[in-house]
């Protein structure tokens, strides 16, 4: 989401482009957030977790001016960029609802704001799951470290919030919201499973879900 100090505000387009309307004064200060149509990111290590968001560095900016850039990260650490790919394939997915079967129609659940925990205290895992304190359900992506208590083939984890980690923990959110159907209860967890499975493969082209979520040796 890009925003104005005139509160104009708009989601950028799959390429990060935008036109957005800053009215008339001859200044204006414009930042961009890990927002989109219906997600936050947030980061869960930061010591108060919400959604990052960039300044541009030569705000304020003119009106008229136009190729107006972010960056949100330049040191690109881990933590970083695992918040830049939980965006982007929180998108991905979303779109791929959107032009392929509900064809830019509002759609309850689809269109409703979740949040997503980026570097998450917990190894090897990413979940969507009902956040007691939060009073809402959310999805969330471990950090990257090493799990002595995991089998000796699989100790060290990457951050998992990637590819089809990602859209395969969203799909779960579109079909209990938009399709009805609870996590919840036992019977219907092995569809689920395969229905957030399938949205990866297809999504993805891919046979492989979660592909090097653990590794035997750091991957240094």
């Amino acid at each position: 989401e890009v925003v104005s100090s005139t509160y104009a505000s708009l989601n950028s387009q799959g390429d990060a482009a935008y036109t957005l309307p800053l009215g008339s004064g001859p200044n204006v200060t414009v930042r961009a957030t890990l927002m989109g149509p219906s997600w936050e990111v947030w980061d869960w290590s930061a010591a108060s977790p919400a959604p990052p968001f960039a300044i541009h560095p030569s705000a304020p900016v003119p009106t008229n001016q136009s190729g107006v850039d972010f960056e949100f990260f330049p040191t690109a650490t881990e933590y970083e960029i695992s918040q830049l790919n939980i965006m982007h394939r929180l998108a991905d997915t979303w779109l791929y609802y959107k032009n392929h079967i509900y064809h830019d129609n509002l759609v309850p659940g689809l269109d409703e704001t979740i949040l997503a925990y980026a570097n998450v205290n917990a190894l090897c895992r990413a979940q969507y799951e009902y956040h007691v304190a939060a009073g809402e359900w959310v999805l969330w992506y471990a950090r990257a470290g090493y799990c002595a208590a995991c089998p000796p083939t699989a100790r060290w984890c990457p951050n998992t919030g990637y590819s089809s980690v990602v859209s395969h923990e969203y799909a779960h959110h579109i079909l209990y919201t938009a399709g009805g159907v609870t996590p919840l209860l036992s019977q219907h967890s092995a569809f689920h499973e395969g229905y957030a499975d399938t949205v990866a493969h297809l999504l993805y082209d891919t046979p492989l879900i979660g592909e090097n979520f653990s590794n035997e040796d750091h991957p240094s």
